[in-house]
């Protein structure tokens, strides 16, 4: 099927200007360095990306931190008009930032345009949120004092975005922060350089002042500079689990406060009466999904032993039905991975996990050739009877491969799957409503889907529990994320 295929190189007019974006301007910062862009689908170089230095840094910091004031102290209708106008912008520049999403880092342009939407989804939600940003009474001690609290901004907030979702993570986490009166820097990964940029042009149009959205593209030890820097307020982080741990460190050195969301090896219970078309679905989604690159979505099939076969065929039959390939085309079921180094250590996992004692694969396995040599493509992989103390089992992955491993009873499909260093999402698949809810409360996880269900919602929350990091964004939560508390006391003796 790959042999006649021929992936084009994207159209390069789409890309925006280069440089890092600061004080409403793309500037190139001549203390920094530089690297190439590559398309995930062909392994070929779009273009050089100009890298902020030192100096890149400071400016940012510099600009933000300058109009910061007036940001704050904006009349809260003034702000949300400005959010509400980014929000129709960035709906109305669909296509063109679906097909960049595209370039960027190799997602279908289809499921970019659904990000595109949920973007818009989330901006929104949060442009009518500015207006309450609402305080508390909390003592009244009559003839003596009132007290009551305020949640006030944390004035300039570094954004860490991630190379799987380079648009979305940026429009809700800057629109998050912005809307309750922070400015922002905004700090990609090397790799998917280009999203940020956009997205902050598009909020300078929509009448966003200068300096309020910023962004720095880096190499890590200036991105631990901008973690570090004492005028940086507060720190979000969207990214692996070793990535949040050298960020805290960074951000220790000025007790700056941090916020993540962080790696995941999300389990999947299903059970005999589960509706075994639905859990299926879902599996073939978490496999095929930006090629697996989905931090939330299981990972770990954990499946009653009734049902243990059937299930393993049934997600077999529907894996082996999946188009890869260009993932600008419609009828495209998945597309490459990221790059060259995410691919090569993705099939590093596969071999070693062909390499076990009763580890079965079962489909896929191999990275594809042909017409689809030169991208970072692999095929889909399944592998079964996998035993919960090998590597493929508990470490993160993050690519198009799915384990599955037996259990008999609800207390040890519970144990199994807690018995991780993760817990960012989990899914329960039962007719059985109470036992549903049961297992639910029982799991270690920030998020567990019950029979399918999704969380895209801007007003849900959506956080970690242990490795998976911490501070839910979503709903009020992003508002308390990005807000800290204040008290006030007032005597009236």
């Amino acid at each position: 099927m790959q042999k006649n295929v021929v992936i084009e190189q994207p159209n390069l007019d789409l890309l925006p200007e280069k440089g890092m974006f600061v004080d409403g301007k793309f500037v190139i910062d001549p203390s920094g360095s530089e690297t190439n862009h590559i398309y995930a689908a062909t392994g070929k170089v779009t273009t050089n990306v100009p890298m902020a230095g030192r100096d890149g840094v400071e400016a940012a910091v510099k600009s933000a931190r300058k109009v910061l004031p007036d940001w704050r102290n904006m009349p809260i209708s003034k702000r949300q008009e400005i959010l509400k106008k980014f929000g129709e912008l960035y709906a109305a520049n669909v296509d063109r930032i679906a097909q960049l999403i595209t370039i960027d880092n190799g997602m279908l342009t289809k499921a970019a345009r659904n990000s595109v939407a949920l973007s818009v989804q989330w901006i929104s939600y949060y442009a009518g949120f500015a207006d309450k940003l609402l305080g508390e009474v909390d003592e009244i001690n009559p003839g003596r004092n009132i007290a009551y609290h305020i949640r006030e901004p944390y004035g300039v907030v570094a954004i860490l975005v991630p190379f799987n979702g380079p648009a979305h993570a940026t429009c809700k986490q800057a629109a998050t922060a912005m809307a309750v009166g922070n400015c922002v820097i905004v700090k990609p990964s090397t790799i998917t350089p280009f999203m940020p940029s956009l997205v902050a042009k598009i909020f300078l149009e929509a009448g966003g002042p200068p300096g309020v959205f910023n962004v720095v593209p880096c190499r890590g030890n200036i991105g631990e500079m901008l973690v570090s820097h004492p005028g940086v307020d507060m720190v979000t982080l969207t990214g692996s689990t070793e990535t949040g741990k050298a960020v805290m460190a960074a951000a220790a050195k000025n007790v700056t406060p941090v916020a993540m969301e962080l790696g995941g090896k999300s389990p999947a219970i299903i059970f005999n009466d589960a509706n075994l078309k639905a859990a299926c679905q879902a599996n073939l989604n978490a496999i095929t999904s930006q090629c697996g690159q989905v931090c939330m979505k299981q990972s770990r099939i954990l499946v009653q032993a009734g049902v243990y076969e059937k299930v393993i065929e049934m997600t077999k039959q529907m894996v082996d039905q999946v188009k890869v390939g260009d993932p600008t085309k419609d009828s495209t079921g998945m597309g490459p991975l990221v790059s060259e180094s995410q691919c090569k250590e993705i099939i590093g996992f596969i071999e070693r996990a062909k390499r076990v004692k009763g580890c079965r694969l079962v489909s896929g396995g191999e990275r594809l050739g042909d017409g689809l040599a030169g991208g970072y493509f692999i095929s889909p992989t399944i592998f079964a009877d996998v035993d919960p103390g090998v590597e493929i089992y508990r470490k993160e992955v993050f690519g198009p491969v799915l384990t599955f491993t037996r259990f008999e009873t609800e207390e040890e499909a519970i144990r199994m799957a807690n018995d991780t260093n993760y817990g960012l999402a989990a899914s329960v698949y039962t007719e059985d409503y109470k036992r549903a809810h049961r297992i639910a409360l029982a799991l270690e996880s920030g998020s567990v889907l019950l029979n399918g269900g999704t969380l895209l919602g801007a007003s849900l929350p959506f956080g970690g529990y242990k490795e998976s990091g911490f501070s839910a964004i979503g709903g009020i939560a992003g508002i308390h994320k990005f807000t800290q508390t204040k008290t006030i006391i007032t005597s009236l003796s």
